[in-house]
C-alpha cells in the first residue's frame, strides 16, 4: 500500500548505483603531463596513470557491488579506494556520498556531495543528493538552493520542483510556496501523477477544497488503479464536510478493485481492508491488527482523518502521532501526519 505520490519524492536517487564504467578513463596530457621534450618519461607516466584509472574503476564496481548487497560498509571501503587511486573520479564520491546517506552519517554525505559538485557542477544526482543531505540535517534553506542549482541546470526537471515543494510543505510550512513549487512541476509535466497528488493535498492543507478535488480526480482520470488517488481524495471530501461524498470515492475504490484486477495486484490485501474501514465495513482493531507496519502507519493516519472530521480532536492527535512512532518516513501519510499533528497542538 505503498503511496506512490511520495517515490521521489521522497527521494534518494538510488540510480547513481547502476552507473557503471562503460567509457574508458581519459588522462589529460595537457594539465597533467609536460611536453615530450622536456619530460622523457612521458610515457612511463601515462602508463601509470592509466594503471591507476583501470585499479580505481575495479574498486568502484566492487562497490557498487557491495551497494547492490546492501554492503554499506564495505562499499564505502571500496569508494574510498577508488578514490585514492583516481581523486577525479567524481561518480566515487556521489556514491560514497549515497553510502553516508543510508549510514545516516549526512555530515560525511555532505562533505562527499560537495566535492562531487565541485567536479561537476551540473551534476543533478548530487545536487539531489545534497538536498537530501541537507534536509536531514534541518539545513532546510541550503538544501533549497540544491534544488534550485537542478533548475538552473535543467529548468525542465519536474522533479526538483517536487522535491522542492515537499521541502516548502513538510519542512518550512509554506503551503503557499509549495502549491507554487509543485504548480511549476505540473507545467514541466502534465502527466506526473505524484505531482497532481501533491498539489492536490498542498491544496487540501490550504483548505482550498475545491482546487484539491479537481487535482485528486485528475490523478485517478490519468491512472484508474492507483489506490492512493481514491485515499486522497476521500480525505479532502472528508475534511470539507461532504461525507457522503468521500464514502461513494471509497465504494468507487472498492467497485474498481472487484472489475480490474490490477487494482490490488501491486498492493497488498491490507489496502482492500482500509478501504472497507473507510467504507464502514471493516474493524478498526483488525485493521490496527495487522502485521505490516506500514500497513499501521497510513492505517492510522485515516483513522487520524476519521476522529478529525468528528472534531475528536485529542484522539486524532494519537492517532497521528502513533504514523511518526512508525518512523516510516518515505511515505506520503508520516508527512501529512506531521502536519496534521502540529496543527492540532497550537489549537
Amino acid at each position: 500500500m505503498k503511496n506512490k505520490a511520495n517515490i521521489p519524492a521522497i527521494t534518494i536517487l538510488l540510480i547513481i548505483f547502476f552507473i557503471i564504467f562503460y567509457f574508458p578513463i581519459i588522462v589529460t596530457a595537457k594539465t597533467t603531463i609536460p611536453p615530450l621534450k622536456q619530460n622523457p618519461q612521458k610515457k612511463n607516466i601515462v602508463d601509470s596513470l592509466s594503471k591507476n584509472s583501470a585499479q580505481a574503476k575495479k574498486h568502484f564496481q566492487k562497490g557498487y557491488e557491495y551497494s547492490q548487497a546492501k554492503k554499506v560498509g564495505s562499499a564505502i571501503q571500496e569508494y574510498k579506494k577508488a578514490l585514492e587511486l583516481d581523486p577525479n573520479l567524481s561518480e566515487a564520491y556521489v556514491s560514497l556520498g549515497m553510502s553516508y546517506i543510508l549510514k545516516k552519517e549526512f555530515d560525511n554525505a555532505i562533505r562527499e556531495l560537495k566535492k562531487a559538485t565541485q567536479q561537476k557542477p551540473k551534476h543533478k544526482t548530487a545536487h539531489t543528493n545534497l538536498w537530501w543531505a541537507y534536509r536531514q540535517k534541518k539545513k532546510y534553506d541550503q538544501g533549497i538552493e540544491e534544488l534550485k542549482k537542478i533548475i538552473a541546470i535543467d529548468p525542465n526537471d519536474a522533479y526538483a520542483y517536487m522535491n522542492l515543494g515537499d521541502t516548502y510543505l513538510a519542512d518550512k510550512k509554506i503551503i503557499s510556496k509549495a502549491i507554487t513549487a509543485y504548480s511549476q512541476g505540473l507545467s514541466k509535466n502534465q502527466k506526473n501523477l505524484s505531482l497532481h497528488q501533491k498539489l492536490g493535498k498542498a491544496y487540501e492543507l490550504n483548505q482550498q477544497w475545491d482546487e484539491a478535488i479537481k487535482q485528486f480526480q485528475q490523478a485517478i482520470n490519468q491512472k484508474k488503479d492507483t489506490p492512493s488517488s481514491y485515499l486522497f481524495l476521500y480525505v479532502a471530501l472528508k475534511k470539507s464536510g461532504k461525507n457522503s461524498e468521500a464514502k461513494k470515492v471509497v465504494q468507487k475504490a472498492l467497485s474498481a478493485s472487484k472489475k480490474n484486477p490490477l487494482f490490488i495486484a501491486n498492493e497488498s490485501n491490507d489496502t482492500l481492508h482500509l478501504l472497507e474501514y473507510l467504507a464502514g465495513g471493516y474493524p478498526e482493531k483488525d485493521l490496527l491488527a495487522s502485521k505490516n507496519p506500514l500497513t499501521v502507519c497510513q492505517a492510522n493516519y485515516y483513522i487520524g482523518i476519521n476522529y478529525l472530521a468528528e472534531k475528536k480532536f485529542k484522539k486524532a492527535a494519537q492517532s497521528f502521532q502513533e504514523v511518526i512512532v512508525t518512523n516510516i518516513f518515505f511515505i506520503s501519510e508520516y508527512e501529512y501526519a506531521k502536519i496534521e499533528l502540529d496543527r492540532l497542538k497550537k489549537k
